[in-house]
C-alpha cells in the first residue's frame, strides 16, 4: 500500500519532467545540431538542414509580396520622402554653389571645352554681354526717338491701309521673341515670393472685399439651408438618406453574438420604417425649425464667418502642405503650359487684334501722340521696354569675336562659390522644384529597372543563406524565449495530467 502510494506521487512528477524535457529538446532540435554528427544519428536541426529551401522562400515572399513594384512607388509619393527629398535637393545645390570650384572659365577649361567655340555657339542662342548689349541699347534709343518723333505728330487717319498695318504689327509682336518667356517668369516670381513669404488671402485681398465676410456667411448660411430644403424635397435624394442611415445603424455593431443582439433590439424601434417616417416627415421639420429661428441662423452664420476666417488667416504655404508638394507642383505646372500655349494661341492673337482695330476705328481722327498719352503711356518708355536686345544681338555676327572677349572676361572674374548669394530665392525655390520633378520623374520611369537590376530576392536568399546560425539561433531565443518556456511548462503540465491519470487508474484497478 506504502508503495502504490508513492507510486501514485511520483509518476505524475515523473512525467511531467519526462514531458517537459521533451518539449526543451524538440526546441533545441529546430536548430542543433548545426550538423550532422556520429552522436546525433544522422539528425540535423530542421533550420539548419532545410537552410537553403527557407532562404527561397523567404526571398521570395520578401521580393515578390511583402515589397511590390507599387509599394515602392507608393512610397516615393509619400509626403515624408517628397519633403526629404526637397529638402536634401536644397541642401545640395546650397552646398555646390558655396564650394569654391574656381572660376566659370577654370571650370570650362578643366572640363576641356573649346570656350571660344562654346561661347560663339551661345552668343547666337542667348544673351550678350552687359557692355556690349549697352552700346546697342544706346544706338536703338538715339534712332528711335528720332522715328517716334515723327510718329507720334501724325494722326490715325493719316495712315492707308492701317488695319492691315495692325494686323501685322499685332502678329508680329506676338508670334516673336521672348516676351511671353519673361512675362511667364514674371508671374511665377510674384507667385513665388507670395507662397513662400508666409502671406495668406487676408494679406492680398482688397479691404473692402474683407469687410464682406459677414455678408458671405449670411448669404453662404442662406444658401446652404436652401440646398437641404431642396435636397429633401427631392424622392431620390431621401432614399438616399434613408439608405445611408440604415447603413451606418447596421455596420454600427459588429458580428458577435451580443452586438448583433443590441442591433436587433434597435431594430424593434429603429427599423426602416421609421427611419423612413423621420427622413420624410420629421428631417423638413427639423430643417425648416432651424431656418426660423433666428439664434441658431445666427450661430450658423457666426461659425461660417470663424470658418472664412481661419481660411483667409491661413499662409499659402500651409494650404500647399494640405494638398501636397506635389499635387501643387503639378497644378502650377499644367497652368504654366497652358499659359505659355493660350500667349502664343492665335486665339488671343485674334482677340489683341480685334481689340486693337475696334480701337482704331474708335480714335482715328486722334493722333497717336494723343491716343498714347490719353492712355497713360509713355511712349518714350515703352519703345525701349519693347526693344529685344538679346535678339539682336543673337544675329549680330559681326560683333560675335568682340562679344566673346567680353564674356571670356566676365567668366573669368564670376566664381561658382558666389552665384548662391547673388541667386534670388524665388530663383533658387523654383530651380529646387524644377530638381525635385526631374529627380521624381526619373525615378517614375525607371523604378522598375532599377528593382530588376537590384534582384532584391537574390539579396535576401544570399543574406539568409549566409546568415551565422548561432546569431540566427540566439536571435530566435532571445524574443521568443517566454513562448519557448511556457512550451516546456505546457509539456511538464500535459506529462503531469497523464502521469496522474496513469498512476489513478493503476491504484484503483
Amino acid at each position: 500500500m506504502q508503495l502504490q502510494t508513492i507510486s501514485l506521487l511520483t509518476t505524475p512528477l515523473v512525467t511531467g519532467f519526462v514531458g517537459y524535457f521533451t518539449n526543451y529538446l524538440a526546441i533545441k532540435m529546430l536548430f542543433r545540431p548545426h550538423r550532422r554528427r556520429w552522436f546525433s544519428a544522422g539528425w540535423q536541426g530542421v533550420i539548419p538542414r532545410n537552410r537553403k529551401k527557407i532562404a527561397g522562400e523567404v526571398a521570395n515572399l520578401v521580393g515578390k509580396e511583402l515589397i511590390r513594384e507599387d509599394d515602392i512607388k507608393s512610397a516615393l509619393q509619400s509626403e515624408n520622402f517628397q519633403n526629404l527629398l526637397s529638402y536634401t535637393v536644397s541642401e545640395e545645390v546650397k552646398n555646390f554653389l558655396q564650394r569654391d570650384y574656381g572660376s566659370l572659365y577654370e571650370i570650362m577649361d578643366n572640363f576641356g571645352l573649346d570656350i571660344d567655340d562654346v561661347i560663339n555657339r551661345t552668343v547666337l542662342n542667348t544673351t550678350a554681354n552687359d557692355q556690349a548689349a549697352t552700346v546697342i541699347n544706346d544706338l536703338l534709343q538715339r534712332v528711335s526717338r528720332e522715328i517716334l518723333d515723327s510718329f507720334l505728330l501724325k494722326s490715325v487717319s493719316e495712315i492707308e491701309g492701317m488695319e492691315d498695318k495692325i494686323s501685322y504689327f499685332v502678329r508680329k509682336v506676338m508670334s516673336r521673341g521672348n516676351w511671353q518667356e519673361l512675362l511667364i517668369d514674371e508671374i511665377f516670381a510674384k507667385l513665388n515670393n507670395t507662397v513662400y513669404s508666409g502671406n495668406s488671402l487676408q494679406d492680398i485681398l482688397p479691404e473692402e472685399l474683407l469687410n464682406k465676410k459677414s455678408i458671405i456667411s449670411k448669404q453662404l448660411t442662406d444658401k446652404g439651408i436652401a440646398v437641404l430644403k431642396k435636397l429633401l424635397n427631392d424622392e431620390k435624394t431621401k432614399k438616399l438618406i434613408i439608405q445611408k442611415f440604415i447603413e451606418v445603424k447596421n455596420n454600427y455593431f459588429g458580428s458577435g453574438f451580443f452586438d448583433q443582439l443590441k442591433l436587433g433590439m434597435l431594430n424593434v424601434f429603429l427599423n426602416e420604417d421609421a427611419i423612413t417616417d423621420i427622413v420624410n416627415d420629421e428631417l423638413p421639420k427639423i430643417i425648416n425649425a432651424i431656418s426660423e429661428n433666428e439664434e441658431i441662423i445666427a450661430k450658423l452664420e457666426q461659425s461660417v464667418e470663424n470658418y472664412i476666417d481661419q481660411a483667409l488667416q491661413k499662409p499659402f504655404y500651409e494650404i500647399i502642405e494640405l494638398i501636397g508638394p506635389k499635387t501643387f507642383y503639378k497644378i502650377r505646372m499644367d497652368f504654366n503650359s497652358w499659359l505659355k500655349s493660350y500667349l502664343r494661341s492665335d486665339e488671343l492673337i485674334n482677340k489683341v487684334e480685334s481689340y486693337f482695330i475696334s480701337n482704331y476705328h474708335k480714335y482715328s481722327g486722334f493722333t497717336f501722340g494723343g491716343i498714347l498719352k490719353t492712355a497713360g503711356v509713355d511712349p518714350y518708355e515703352l519703345i525701349s521696354n519693347s526693344i529685344d536686345i538679346r535678339v539682336i544681338l543673337s544675329e549680330s555676327k559681326s560683333s560675335s569675336a568682340a562679344l566673346t572677349d567680353g564674356i571670356i572676361s566676365i567668366l573669368k572674374d564670376v566664381r561658382v562659390s558666389e552665384i548662391y548669394n547673388k541667386i534670388p530665392e524665388p530663383t533658387f525655390e523654383q530651380l529646387k522644384i524644377t530638381l525635385t520633378y526631374k529627380i521624381n520623374e526619373i525615378l517614375d520611369k525607371h523604378i522598375i529597372n532599377v528593382l530588376g537590376a537590384i534582384n532584391l530576392t537574390s539579396i535576401v536568399e544570399e543574406k539568409v543563406n549566409s546568415l551565422d546560425l548561432n546569431q540566427l539561433e540566439n536571435l530566435l531565443f532571445s524574443f521568443m524565449k517566454d513562448q519557448f518556456r511556457w512550451i516546456n511548462i505546457l509539456g511538464f503540465i500535459l506529462g503531469f495530467i497523464f502521469g496522474s491519470i496513469q498512476s489513478l487508474l493503476f491504484y484503483l484497478y
